[in-house]
């Protein structure tokens, strides 16, 4: 499937000169054709994710993509990424949609984070079993989702709980309109941390991701955020691009043009293409439960 020719006028410049050179993020022989199969599972008891799998299955290992839907950590609101999710799995990648309990499950940091771990884990041995083996596991995450997907991104073995699936260590985060620094949206973030800063401030820093960039350099990362965003700064976007720079971290930054927070940012002909082809260009071997013991090279950016 090719969504170039749908992409958002506000990015379809971006699109165009983005490098051309690369791999894609088709596998060799994917067929433009493909159909998704779409099914929902349950990978951990009473929580559910919405998998797609591009059928046939391309030759060789694929991608594997976790979205992490946002909800203002009061929920995962599934729906509003789907779109995404299905035309990144037309793409040649085993997509998983995952829902994770929030507060609104009676739950706080870090139970939400704990479950997009366990939901990244339990996407690469699903795709294994259905015969679909993971050249990549890059966890995509929109707003709150965002926020999570970072925290889990940069310290996998630290949220890991009694998930039943095997660790598996995500090589990549792309992140849309993500609050990473949670002092931008404190109102909003007490409904993670369940606690205001001044009543648990050591939690606070845990659940940051800002103090996490340096961690695990290895795995790269794309920031997707519109100049139109009126609930999350753009400027939360570049601050954590010059952390994760600074950790060592190989990050793209794309600030798009009249692209606001709840629509055009997660809308599939703004971001599948974006996506897609940075998820074809930053690949790595089969992720692993262990950190990799990477020097930080110097900071790269874009």
């Amino acid at each position: 499937m090719n969504v170039l020719g749908r992409l958002h006028p506000s990015v379809a410049a971006l699109a165009l000169l983005l490098p051309t050179g690369c791999a894609s993020a088709e596998a060799p022989g994917h067929d433009a054709a493909t159909v998704v199969l779409s099914t929902t599972e349950e990978y951990r008891f009473g929580v559910e994710a919405e998998v797609h799998l591009p059928d046939p299955p391309p030759p060789g290992p694929v991608p594997v993509v976790v979205m992490v839907p946002g909800g203002s950590w009061e929920r995962a609101d599934r729906s509003r990424v789907a779109s995404l999710a299905e035309t990144l799995a037309g793409e040649g990648m085993v997509v998983v949609n995952a829902s994770y309990r929030a507060a609104r499950d009676d739950v706080v940091y870090p139970v939400p984070v704990q479950d997009v771990t366990c939901a990244a884990s339990w996407a690469v041995e699903y795709a294994a079993e259905q015969g679909y083996a993971a050249r990549s596991l890059v966890l995509v995450g929109h707003s709150a989702g965002a926020h999570l997907a970072a925290l889990a991104s940069l310290g996998p073995d630290e949220f890991a709980d009694d998930c039943p699936a095997e660790p598996a260590a995500p090589t990549g985060l792309v992140g849309l309109a993500g609050p990473y620094d949670l002092s931008a949206v404190e109102g909003l973030a007490e409904s993670l941390v369940g606690a205001p800063r001044s009543q648990a401030a050591e939690v606070w820093t845990s659940a940051d991701p800002m103090r996490r960039a340096g961690d695990r350099p290895e795995v790269d990362v794309l920031l997707l955020h519109g100049d139109a965003d009126r609930t999350v700064s753009p400027a939360v976007s570049r601050e954590f691009a010059v952390a994760l720079r600074h950790g060592g971290h190989d990050v793209t930054l794309d600030v798009l043009p009249g692209v606001d927070h709840m629509g055009l940012v997660v809308a599939a002909d703004v971001a599948a293409t974006v996506i897609a082809r940075w998820v074809g260009e930053h690949t790595a071997p089969r992720p692993s439960a262990s950190r990799s013991t990477v020097s930080a090279d110097p900071p790269r950016g874009s």
